[in-house]
């Protein structure tokens, strides 16, 4: 099977590269300068040529604070070319793996967030995100959407005192698509 990682350079798609070498799948890691989904000719075209079973977006805006006056590029990343993606999925067979965040929240809960609790993002970002998957879900590509919540690598973790969370820590999250990816698998191959 044939597994496309798309953000290779970001903090999730570093730490597939890590938690994947355990399996038997092609992996093949992209990063934007190889594809830059926000291009969406030339990545449908890129991903076509690959061919893939399943892709695993890891690529997003992620600039939270950012997004807020760059809200355009946050659009086109987050929502208009992860819809690109969905389509191309749909259109072709792929199965899409989708990395999204907890910002499509109002952030107000004390207890973890399902996908069953009601969305109301907050920001900028929050919106661009639900966008994506929604457009994801309107697609009727095979999808899984992963909810990250947002942290930091480093030992000394920056965070806002008014908010409560526990954030996600990016290789344990990579070892879960691993496992996603398997079930995948099994339930294509019987």
């Amino acid at each position: 099977m044939r597994v496309l990682v798309l953000g290779s350079n970001g903090q999730i798609g570093r730490c597939l590269q890590d938690q994947l070498k355990t399996n038997n799948f092609e992996i093949i890691y992209t990063s934007r300068k190889e594809i830059d989904i926000s291009n969406f000719e030339e990545t449908k075209k890129k991903i076509t040529n690959i061919n893939p079973s399943i892709i695993i977006n890891a690529s997003a805006y992620t600039n939270v604070d950012k997004a807020e006056e760059d809200i355009a590029n946050s659009n086109i990343v987050n929502n208009l070319a992860v819809a690109n993606l969905a389509n191309i999925s749909f259109e072709f067979g792929y199965w899409l793996i989708h990395i999204s965040t907890d910002y499509v929240f109002d952030g107000k809960s004390t207890t973890p967030y399902s996908e069953k609790d009601k969305v109301d993002p907050q920001s900028v970002y929050g919106i661009s995100k639900l966008k994506g998957e929604l457009a994801i879900k309107a697609s009727k590509c095979n999808y899984l959407i992963n909810m990250l919540k947002l942290g930091s690598s480093n030992k000394k973790l920056n965070i806002v005192s008014d908010q409560q969370g526990c954030p996600t820590y990016a290789q344990d999250f990579a070892k879960i698509i691993n496992i996603v990816l398997v079930k995948i698998y099994n339930k294509k191959i019987h």
